[in-house]
């Protein structure tokens, strides 16, 4: 949980200097997400290993580069790469994936 939010803190610090709006303050905050799909989308994240959950929020929720992910992870691009490619595929079979796309 502390180097979670050591990385929140440090991406916040470089993204959003003073003055400039909050995430939480953007458009699209609660209500964005299609009724129903909340629960599932975390419980299909938290079913993934713990550095490819970590990899895909940092590159989708985040918004983070590969290379940025590394630096911030100190973890080699080719193991952050992996853990996406993985994190994917895991995805993609899973449950709420097929429910979503009406399989």
């Amino acid at each position: 949980m502390a180097k979670n939010t050591a990385i929140t803190a440090l991406r916040k610090a470089g993204r959003f200097p003073s003055g400039d709006q909050e995430p939480d303050d953007l458009p699209g905050g609660e209500g964005a997400e299609p009724a129903g799909y909340t629960g599932d989308v975390r419980k299909a994240l938290a079913d993934l290993p713990s550095g490819q959950r970590e990899v895909l929020q940092l590159r989708f929720v985040d918004d983070l580069s590969l290379q940025e992910i590394a630096d911030v992870l100190d973890i080699p691009l080719g193991t952050v790469k992996s853990r996406l490619h993985l994190g994917i595929a895991r995805l993609r079979s899973s449950d709420f994936a097929r429910r979503l796309l009406g399989e």
